[in-house]
């Protein structure tokens, strides 16, 4: 997502929590591929919201993860091998690598 959409979205964001929180989930293809410098980028484009916080979240593949998303917000990852998922053992396993 280029800067300039993201001051749009964000706009949208900052009026929303003005009622109520905002969570904003990154997902689709890899968000994390943009480099930590662009992704940061992006978040700080958004502030803390209004009357009410904007919090955000990533949906990821867990591949290109390593310390420098260690300020990063919330990861989750989904593991799900021979139709079972481990989603839930994952945020320990990062915590630990991390």
């Amino acid at each position: 997502m280029s800067l300039s959409v993201a001051d749009v979205v964000a706009a949208t964001v900052r009026e929303w929590s003005r009622a109520h929180p905002v969570r904003v989930l990154w997902h689709g293809g890899e968000p994390l591929a943009t480099g930590v410098p662009h992704f940061r980028a992006l978040l700080a484009r958004f502030g803390s919201g209004e009357s009410h916080p904007v919090r955000h979240a990533v949906q990821t593949n867990a591949t290109l993860i390593d310390r420098s998303y260690s300020a990063a917000p919330e990861v989750g990852v989904r593991l799900d091998v021979a139709g079972r998922s481990f989603g839930r053992c994952v945020g320990l396993i990062l915590r630990v690598l991390l």
